[in-house]
């Protein structure tokens, strides 16, 4: 037994004749109410052809008696993303909602909704790359109208949502503007625009959704392909700098170089190294695109080791030479983000890094918010604090400046 629904249960099988592995559904009951959905199932997956929709092979009622109607399909070796241990990436992500979101373009044309697009009715094949999501159980579609088809984009929005925030709708709606711009440079606006909230308008058809993914995929391919060449020079840009961008245009660009694995938090210092030199040249729009990318990258990788201090300081670091790109409430917020996402410094190997981490963003918060003097004397009270724990457990030298910087700016009052 591969799994049971509402309507059937699915067995793994083997055809003799054609030497084949099938899947076999069989009605759950011998209700004609359930033999029907079963019919439907089968003439909905025979009249539409596309790679993400599981192929049927045949139809029929076996001659025991006891048994019910069965639905011989195509057998999907892989994994439903509902049980998925492994991450994926942010362009796997776009990937399995672009297949998708056409798939049920060619199931719209063909008359019907999907009604139920979900993690457990999507899986992956163990092989092909990008992976190629197979969309299963069409036993509750409907025919299609425009309720139907509203259903089936919000559930596809609700689905990325989960594969690139690993959070559901109400909760992504109730996060402030900042928190949201975390998704991938645009993302966050086609989901929105999926969901219809806000005043956002909403996708016209499934195919409008599909072209915006195709749209986003391949301009963040251009993307990729231009700073390709930083990821194989990660090393030497950490060590050079800015002599290494200086001759950014004057290098080929090799595609192949960007899609070798490197780990998500060399990405990030990539794109904050390369953000650092646009904000230099007062490129302030691009300097935002490649920022947000930076975030993006590091995020994954504090997702894949959430414990691993590394991340969430170079993280921080790079948050606090970003002021000059955002408003002073989204620069808070990210700020304010970033802390609770490190959480309590005890916890780590070295909680006094930690600590001195925390006192330099709220130094940073308390100079953002220096208008507001409860916030600044909040924050300046809490970066001594954060310092002073810091210092009990180690009495390291590189705290000093830190500490000069906090005694300067709370002389000056503020002005500094």
């Amino acid at each position: 037994m591969l799994g049971y629904g509402g309507s059937g249960l699915v067995y793994k099988a083997y055809d003799q004749r054609l030497e084949r592995t099938v899947a076999i559904k069989f009605a759950r009951s011998p209700s004609l109410v359930s033999r029907n959905r079963l019919v439907h199932e089968a003439r909905l997956l025979s009249s539409v052809s596309h790679p993400s929709l599981c192929r049927v092979y045949d139809i029929g009622e076996p001659e025991v008696a006891s048994s019910s109607l069965f639905l011989v399909m195509e057998y999907v070796d892989g994994t439903r993303l509902d049980k998925l241990k492994q991450h994926l990436s942010i362009t796997e992500a776009v990937e399995i909602g672009y297949q998708l979101a056409d798939a049920l373009s060619a199931l719209h044309k063909a008359g019907y909704a999907h009604n139920d697009v979900t993690a457990h009715n999507v899986i992956l094949p163990q092989s092909g790359k990008p992976k190629a999501p197979i969309l299963v159980d069409l036993s509750i579609a409907e025919s299609f109208s425009t309720a139907s088809q509203q259903r089936d984009i919000y559930q596809v929005g609700e689905l990325l949502l989960l594969l690139l925030a690993n959070t559901t709708p109400d909760v992504f709606l109730m996060q402030p503007v900042a928190d949201k711009r975390r998704l991938p440079a645009g993302l966050a606006d086609i989901i929105k625009k999926a969901l219809v909230v806000d005043s956002y308008p909403c996708f016209n058809d499934i195919s409008e959704l599909a072209n915006a993914l195709n749209k986003w995929r391949a301009e963040s391919y251009k993307q990729r392909r231009r700073l390709g060449w930083a990821t194989a020079l990660t090393t030497s840009v950490l060590i050079l700098g800015g002599l290494a961008f200086t001759a950014f245009n004057k290098l080929h660009i090799y595609e192949s170089i960007y899609s070798a694995p490197v780990h998500e938090h060399s990405h990030g210092q990539v794109f904050a190294h390369y953000t650092g030199h646009l904000i230099e040249e007062g490129n302030l729009s691009k300097a935002v695109e490649t920022a947000e990318l930076a975030l993006s990258h590091f995020d994954n990788a504090i997702s894949e080791h959430p414990e691993d201090l590394t991340h969430h300081s170079e993280r921080i670091e790079f948050l606090l030479k970003l002021e000059p790109l955002f408003s002073d409430t989204e620069y808070t917020t990210r700020l304010l983000n970033a802390l609770n996402n490190m959480g309590d410094p005890a916890k780590y190997d070295k909680p006094d890094s930690a600590y001195h981490v925390q006192a330099k963003t709220y130094l940073a918060l308390a100079k953002v918010n220096k208008q507001q003097v409860h916030l600044k004397q909040r924050w300046i009270k809490q970066a001594w604090g954060a310092l002073s724990s810091a210092q009990k457990l180690s009495s390291a030298e590189h705290y000093l400046p830190t500490k000069k910087m906090l005694e300067k700016f709370q002389s000056s009052g503020g002005t500094d």
